[in-house]
């Protein structure tokens, strides 16, 4: 993952989207300390949880949509 500290998130952006875990590295993201500040305030959020859907408590308060595939 990249730092975030290097992340480069364009407030004029529609959505942030990301995947919230990566199956093949067994990467997945800690909710409690994602950075969640970086992200604007009125920027809708957008989860692909294809993967782990079901494996914790997700913060619906975060996310404007959470998506899955199969």
């Amino acid at each position: 993952m990249v730092d975030p500290s290097q992340w480069k998130v364009d407030p004029k952006g529609s959505y942030f989207a990301f995947c919230c875990n990566e199956t093949v590295n067994g990467f997945e993201q800690d909710y409690n300390n994602f950075p969640w500040h970086l992200i604007p305030k009125d920027m809708p959020v957008i989860g692909d949880m294809s993967s782990n859907v079901g494996t914790k408590d997700i913060p619906w308060d975060k996310f404007a949509m959470i998506y899955m595939g199969a």
